[in-house]
């Protein structure tokens, strides 16, 4: 099985890996689709799925308690809230939506953007790979599951022309990256309007799995089956994308997408050091993982670029970038 481990960024100039040379055929060819995880926004210091619901639990308890002296019994009713939908976070996602009410949308947004100026190595390498202009090369457009703007506020920086699409009848014109916020989109600045619907509680993710012809499944279908996607930051673990990728699969003619994951460590399965047989089992683990992670995301049409770190991960979108 071939090992596709990252290069250096010193290494760009020496013959890829099979995977990182297509990738960048891929690119030059303007055939590539960027699907943006949630370890995008992590990189940039935005909360966590865990941390903004434990914010938002919070502020449920006390809208409910209703006094500044509650603040601690808040604090400490949400983490038995968590206890007791620990497992279901989507079910929980739905309590706090409903009890938040009409202000829940304006909650989620002050949470993520709690920091002034967010960014990132990966943000910026990420940039990096949609300066060129369309029509000679790059990224032919970003899948992006998360609900911030930062890439949106990078690329602008940059004078990359771009548009930001949360909903259906919305469409770029040819000299803008498209940018697709399927599970809703949450701007910085400006009115929210009821385009950015989040896919945030399960009344929302049975909507989208269950409608094969709404806006954001018939987007990221297309995009699979015409295209070629490199998927950053995803634990590739959402049942809907994997479904997604389990239809595509069946009409693309063996071409396969591409993931960017990050190999277990020698040091995460025996942190305090081992000898001899110790070391030699842990090797084996992390061998026998890549394997299976590997076989299984192959039934999905997706092929495994491994990472040491996900610090390796800019060096590596550099490397596709540069032919």
């Amino acid at each position: 099985m071939t090992d596709n481990r990252s290069p250096a960024a010193s290494e760009c100039a020496t013959p890829p890996d099979d995977s990182v040379a297509e990738l960048r055929r891929r690119y030059a060819g303007a055939d590539l689709v960027l699907f943006l995880g949630a370890g995008v926004s992590l990189s940039a210091g935005l909360p966590g799925w865990e941390a903004l619901l434990h914010h938002l639990t919070v502020e449920m308890w006390e809208s409910r308690l209703g006094e500044p002296s509650a603040a601690q019994d808040a604090e400490a009713f949400a983490r038995l809230f968590s206890q007791v939908f620990g497992g279901f976070p989507i079910i929980s996602g739905r309590y706090i939506r409903k009890a938040l009410g009409d202000g829940f949308q304006e909650r989620v947004r002050a949470i993520i953007y709690s920091q002034p100026d967010p960014t990132s190595v990966l943000l910026q390498a990420i940039t990096r790979l949609c300066l060129p202009e369309r029509g000679s090369g790059g990224i032919r457009a970003v899948v992006s599951y998360n609900y911030d703007d930062l890439l949106e506020v990078h690329l602008q920086r940059h004078g990359i022309r771009f548009r930001s699409i949360a909903g259906e009848g919305d469409s770029p014109r040819p000299s803008e990256l498209p940018i697709y916020h399927v599970h809703g989109y949450l701007p910085r600045d400006g009115s929210l309007d009821n385009r950015s619907e989040l896919v945030f509680a399960e009344d929302a993710y049975h909507t989208q799995f269950l409608d094969p012809y709404g806006w954001a499944n018939i987007t990221q279908l297309n995009l699979l089956r015409e295209h070629t996607g490199l998927f950053v930051g995803s634990s590739m673990t959402d049942p809907n994308l994997r479904r997604l990728l389990d239809v595509a699969h069946r009409h693309r003619s063996g071409r396969a997408h591409y993931a960017i994951l990050r190999s277990p460590s020698l040091e995460e399965i025996a942190p305090t050091g081992g000898e001899g047989r110790e070391d030699a089992r842990a090797a084996a683990f992390v061998r026998t993982f890549r394997d299976i992670q590997e076989d299984a995301l192959e039934d999905l049409g997706i092929r495994v670029v491994w990472v040491e770190s996900f610090a390796d991960v800019p060096a590596l979108l550099d490397c596709i970038r540069h032919s």
